[in-house]
């Protein structure tokens, strides 16, 4: 297994370390650490094991801002250096190297002789095996394809005049709004406040097509069974067990699908040209993958989606083995997302998701031995 060298050459050269994985414990580190220096007998050091979690974009600069990354401590102690290697057991380390789309993960090595207050740092990688980060992040986003007309048509009545009411208002408000414009212009010579008007007549229209379109999802009201259930490595989980609701037409041909993915998570200076700039938080996904399709029985209008369903367990080892262990700090990090997917020819897919911000993922579930060569 190859180590992981360095030199520290702050100290003149007097201090080498390697960092290597400890082997059959993935995630966990051996630190070996001496002080090489002829004249030298023994000295008291701390050693620290840090890192940082920022946006790759913001590498190399230094910012004013307090949110444009997160640091981190992994390990510290106080220890005596000889001309005798020193080795120290890291233990497991919830922590990995890692270079996304927007974020990256660094971690560095300190060492301080506490005598003479010399310091030095160096970088250090902690690889985690079998992970990458390839796979397609659209899986959770596919191209959703439907017939507009036959979409709306199965709409319930009910659902139909929601949607015809918000219309009718919005559609009211544009028209004032630009009646309100012309009369500004025309009338009291107000251009520049009439323009303005004018221009904010369309930010209704554009809530109708918004309004439209997410209403012709609302055909069924299905949501995760037990939100708050954790998924475990090992375990089976059966589909029917998974979701819940009622689908309220009459549906027929339609897939489901369980899907996950890593998120990348990261925030994002959100400058405001009337007030104080704000952070904000932001993700992008990365590395999905399917874990389960199968097909949805012939579901009556009104009826329970869960009898209709295949009785299936679903299999998240996939999940385990492909995506990188959730790991967040202070609003940098990556975290584990799944979701149930129905989709459907002539109708809105419906994505049902499990977000995993706020639940703690066994970390040790997304660790995986790599086999010991046998000896030839």
């Amino acid at each position: 297994m190859a180590m992981l060298q360095g030199e520290m050459r702050a100290l003149s050269d007097t201090i080498d370390f390697e960092i290597a994985p400890k082997e059959g414990s993935p995630s966990s580190y051996v630190l070996t650490i001496s002080k090489s220096d002829a004249q030298f007998h023994e000295e008291k050091a701390r050693i620290s094991l840090s890192g940082v979690a920022q946006r790759k974009r913001w590498v190399g600069y230094v910012r004013r801002e307090r949110n444009n990354s997160s640091h981190f401590k992994l390990y510290s102690e106080e220890v005596a250096l000889t001309d005798r290697p020193l080795e120290i057991d890291l233990g497991l380390l919830k922590a990995y190297e890692f270079i996304g789309y927007e974020i990256e993960f660094r971690h560095e090595i300190q060492v301080e002789m506490l005598e003479s207050g010399l310091r030095c740092a160096a970088p250090v990688e902690l690889t985690l095996p079998n992970k990458n980060r390839f796979g397609p992040g659209s899986i959770i986003n596919p191209i959703d394809e439907f017939h507009l007309i036959r979409n709306y048509a199965v709409l319930p009545t009910t659902e139909k005049i929601k949607i015809g009411l918000i219309q009718l208002g919005l559609l009211v408000t544009s028209i004032l709004m630009f009646w309100g414009s012309v009369q500004a212009i025309d009338t009291r010579g107000e251009d520049t406040a009439g323009l303005i008007l004018f221009l904010l007549a369309f930010v209704p229209i554009a809530g109708m097509v918004w309004i439209f379109f997410k209403g012709l999802g609302n055909y069924a009201s299905v949501k995760r069974k037990n939100p708050f259930q954790l998924i475990r490595k090992g375990e089976n989980y059966l589909l029917r067990s998974l979701l819940e609701g009622q689908v309220d037409v009459n549906l027929s041909g339609a897939t489901i699908k369980v899907v996950c993915c890593n998120m990348e998570r990261f925030k994002y200076l959100e400058y405001n040209r009337n007030g104080p700039n704000r952070w904000k938080n932001d993700y992008k996904p990365f590395n999905g993958h399917l874990l389960y399709e199968g097909k949805i029985k012939d579901v009556p209008a009104g009826a329970d989606i869960q009898s209709y369903l295949p009785y299936d367990n679903v299999d998240f080892s996939l999940m385990f083995d492909k995506l990188y262990p959730q790991l967040m700090f202070d609003g940098y990090g990556v975290t584990v997302y799944w979701e149930i997917q129905i989709i459907h020819p002539d109708l809105r897919d419906l994505e049902i998701p499990v977000f995993g911000l706020r639940k703690d993922y066994m970390y040790e579930d997304f660790l995986s031995v790599e086999p010991v060569p046998e000896a030839v």
